[in-house]
């Protein structure tokens, strides 16, 4: 009996050596999206002041950031003290007379910052109408 081992081979492909290249592709994209967590930058890099309680997060507050020498950031971009009301008077304005009390400031504060100068920004808050402020802390791990 004659067995025809040419045949048996299997014919190169070159697409052969894509295969593992793509699974490598796809495990590494795979680690990145676990491993990774992508939030928005504040645009300006702080150290909030250390808190004991800790509570939820709402997902429908404006952040406004302020740093150790009272820049004010909101979305990042550095925002004048009249900016930084346009910017309050149009969120508010976003929601109705009794949808008022859903809308909530977190502030994000240098632990450098001066109480005179969080006090400015805390009193533009509250001057647009906002009555519910969250104030952003560390945990004292």
């Amino acid at each position: 009996m004659i067995v025809d081992t040419a045949s048996k081979r299997r014919s190169s492909n070159s697409d052969d050596n894509l295969i593992p290249l793509i699974n490598v592709v796809f495990l590494m994209l795979i680690f990145f999206m676990v491993a990774g967590h992508i939030e928005a930058s504040d645009g300006v890099d702080i150290s909030p002041p250390t808190s004991r309680n800790e509570a939820d997060i709402n997902l429908d507050k404006l952040k406004v950031v302020v740093s150790s020498d009272s820049k004010t950031f909101v979305e990042g971009k550095e925002l004048s003290a009249q900016e930084l009301t346009d910017r309050l008077n149009h969120y508010i304005d976003m929601f109705s007379e009794a949808e008022n009390n859903k809308a909530v400031v977190e502030l994000k504060a240098d632990n450098q910052l001066t109480a005179e100068a969080l006090q400015e920004v805390l009193m533009l808050i509250k001057s647009a109408g906002i009555n519910h402020i969250s104030l952003v802390t560390q945990s004292l791990e």
